[in-house]
């Protein structure tokens, strides 16, 4: 498991791993690791955020989900794009 961003409880392996089966790498576990808003399940990273200085790269959250195209016509508030 590398580069993932943790808040709250952290991996708690409880299957037996052998050590050289799980490797645990370049990952962000802390108390506020600079989400936008998550009580609204708004998980942007703000621009201050720690996550930034590892690497991490923005996840395309406008590309995500549904977008609107020819086969998905309808429901706007469900869809992206439309």
């Amino acid at each position: 498991m590398a580069r993932n961003v943790c808040a709250g409880k952290w991996l708690e392996v409880t299957w037996h791993a052998k050590e050289e089966w799980l490797k645990l790498e370049g990952n962000v576990v802390a108390a506020d690791p600079g989400f936008v808003a998550p009580g609204t399940t708004d998980f942007r990273l703000k621009s201050d955020s720690p996550v930034w200085a590892t690497g991490f790269k923005p996840i395309p959250y406008e590309k995500i989900g549904l977008q609107a195209d020819e086969f998905r016509q309808g429901d706007e508030r469900r869809l992206r794009g439309g």
